[in-house]
């Protein structure tokens, strides 16, 4: 959890160029996958 907490401390302080520096490619693409399959969820439950 050392590269998300630290992520998370960067992103209220910095840009979401922090962010995804803290986070680095795998975490960056991951946390992306999520938004997506995120919000297809919510467009199929709640539309």
């Amino acid at each position: 959890m050392g590269n998300l907490g630290d992520a998370t401390n960067r992103a209220s302080s910095g840009g979401l160029v922090d962010l995804v520096g803290a986070l680095g490619w795998k975490g960056t693409g991951i946390l992306l996958i999520i938004l997506i399959v995120g919000f297809f969820t919510y467009a199929i439950f709640f539309h």
